[in-house]
């Protein structure tokens, strides 16, 4: 097995998702060139020997580096007592919820949005879009969804616009609102969308900043604690705390340390075990859990975890979906939908299928060819859950 690059310099990483060899760079791995700028898939993706010792900086499990003493609160929920681990509602039934899919890269309007009709991905009639970019954010905000920033496909420059969707996308006005930026963790709590992090045009340069959107504005928040700046993080409801889970630093690490934000601030979540730090992962609600997929490019499936509030487990599932990049992930009714993504091998394939995740075992509902159209990218999809 050939040995595990080392971390990329500043310079290395300073062309701000513009080329396929920076995301390689970061991602620590081989990776084609040849393909849309901001992204690369990894080649030969196997991971790290297995080594049982670990310590509080470092898992030598998939060689990543766990961030470092950020000073802040540090949570670790009793196992058995129930104090501090969130209670959440039951999901809601599909009758009361609409699952929108958004392919921000698809060349045409007619190709970008779709909703599930409970068997099929349905296209949507529109007349505009935010337009072709990658690297984007969404989170549903009620019963509409919010898209905010990216990388322009057609200039590679950085976005900081805001677009929301009611039955129609159209643009948002704020009177301050992040900065522009791509690969930002955006959540839904509540009322209100959280957004986390991303990285701005130097890809060595990694946010660490919080803001609230009302569903008008944008408002910054300045919370006592936060993560370590990051980009490319999992972000889901579960109770009355969104949970944020990894990414990647400003060198180019990935991280594997869990946060919650109650409204108010962020307090770290210690715990035994968690998902190995990889690119791809995405998180959902599902009943009392947020589960996170997670591919793993060396035996070519995507691993399911399960976030109980206090500790991570591991599923055993038969036939899961292959390893893939760029999928996207959402809570419809008592099931968790994947879409798309890519193949780690060297053709790198698109898919076209819809998994469901039961909460015990996956079932392939099969392709789509109406929402097959999109272009490689670490954002190719973005999935939210929309009340009704």
């Amino acid at each position: 097995m050939p040995a595990k690059p080392a971390a990329p310099s500043s310079r290395t990483l300073r062309t701000a998702l513009g080329s396929a060899a920076a995301w390689a760079a970061i991602l620590g791995c081989g990776a084609r060139t040849d393909i849309a700028p901001g992204f690369a898939i990894p080649a030969d993706a196997a991971p790290a020997p297995a080594d049982a010792g670990h310590d509080a900086g470092h898992d030598a499990r998939r060689d990543v580096m766990l961030p470092p003493d950020s000073g802040a609160d540090v949570v670790v929920p009793p196992r058995d007592s129930g104090l501090d681990v969130p209670v959440p509602p039951p999901p809601p039934d599909a009758g009361s919820a609409e699952v929108l899919l958004y392919l921000p890269s698809a060349p045409d309007t007619a190709d970008s949005t779709f909703t599930w009709t409970g068997s099929t991905w349905a296209p949507v009639d529109v007349a505009t879009t935010p337009g072709q970019r990658d690297s984007t954010s969404m989170a549903a905000a009620g019963s509409s969804a919010v898209v905010f920033g990216g990388v322009d496909g057609a200039t590679n420059e950085l976005l900081g616009d805001t677009w929301t969707w009611s039955g129609a996308w159209s643009r948002a006005s704020s009177a301050r609102s992040p900065s522009p930026r791509s690969a930002a963790a955006l959540g839904q709590l509540g009322s209100t969308v959280v957004l986390f992090g991303g990285t701005t045009s130097d890809a060595s340069t990694v946010l660490d900043d919080t803001w609230t959107w009302d569903g008008s504005s944008w408002t910054e928040v300045t919370p006592p604690r936060s993560p370590t700046g990051r980009s490319l993080a999992s972000m889901a409801a579960l109770g009355d705390k969104l949970v944020l889970w990894g990414g990647t630093d400003d060198t180019g690490n990935s991280l594997r340390d869990t946060w919650t934000w109650d409204g108010t601030t962020w307090a770290e979540v210690v715990t035994a075990d968690a998902p190995p730090a990889w690119f791809g992962q995405l998180s959902a609600p599902l009943g009392n859990d947020v589960v996170l997929f997670d591919p793993d490019f060396d035996k070519n499936v995507t691993e399911t975890w399960v976030f109980d509030g206090a500790s991570w487990t591991l599923q055993a599932v038969a036939q899961p979906p292959v390893a893939l990049s760029g999928f996207c992930v959402a809570t419809y009714g008592t099931e968790i939908l994947l879409f798309g993504g890519f193949s780690g091998d060297a053709g790198q394939t698109q898919s076209a299928e819809t998994y469901a995740w039961n909460g015990s075992a996956w079932a392939d509902l099969g392709p789509s060819a109406a929402a097959a159209t999109y272009a490689i990218g670490p954002t190719p999809c973005l999935m939210a859950t929309l009340s009704l």
